[in-house]
């Protein structure tokens, strides 16, 4: 019994001491997502990759263009020439695997850099709004099974956000 009542002290003790806590919920994705500048970072690497990106596609038809030819000409082609086209098909696969995980290892390096440099000033204007409005606790909605409309500050960070960051 006397821990039953012990417990249930504790319990209230710490109820009210969480609601003194001024707190509330953001949906950090939703911002992401919305804004124009993450917008614009995405258009820029997708530019600046671009040329890249299209050169793979020329090497990737060009061996789908040899690989028709061998199938389409096997029965015509003799050894030596179907040797030759293998050989050949082989040699751009590998240049197009090359060619990707460079690209691929090139263009996450960049995206998580620009990423980066987007999250810490979106964790500075957090930083900002929290001083403001005094709060103790700003929780992310992807980590709080439930929080009411009134702890959900996403518009007006998402706003100050589009603001501050250009």
């Amino acid at each position: 019994m006397k821990k039953l009542l012990l417990t249930s002290l504790l319990c209230s003790g710490v109820a009210l001491q969480a609601a003194d806590l001024n707190i509330a919920v953001v949906d950090i994705n939703k911002i992401v997502q919305q804004s124009p500048k993450m917008i614009k970072i995405q258009k820029s690497i997708d530019h600046d990759f671009s040329d890249r990106h299209q050169a793979i596609i020329k090497k990737v038809n060009a061996a789908n263009e040899k690989n028709d030819k061998l199938v389409k000409n096997s029965s015509v082609l003799t050894q030596s020439e179907k040797e030759s086209l293998v050989k050949e098909l082989t040699t751009l696969q590998s240049e197009i695997e090359s060619l990707q995980q460079s690209f691929q290892k090139d263009y996450d390096s960049r995206r998580n850099t620009d990423f980066q440099a987007f999250f810490k000033q979106v964790n500075e204007v957090t930083q900002e709004l929290a001083k403001e409005n005094h709060y103790d606790l700003i929780l992310s909605t992807a980590a709080t099974p439930f929080a009411g409309d009134k702890l959900d500050i996403t518009k007006q960070l998402s706003d100050r956000v589009n603001k501050k960051v250009k």
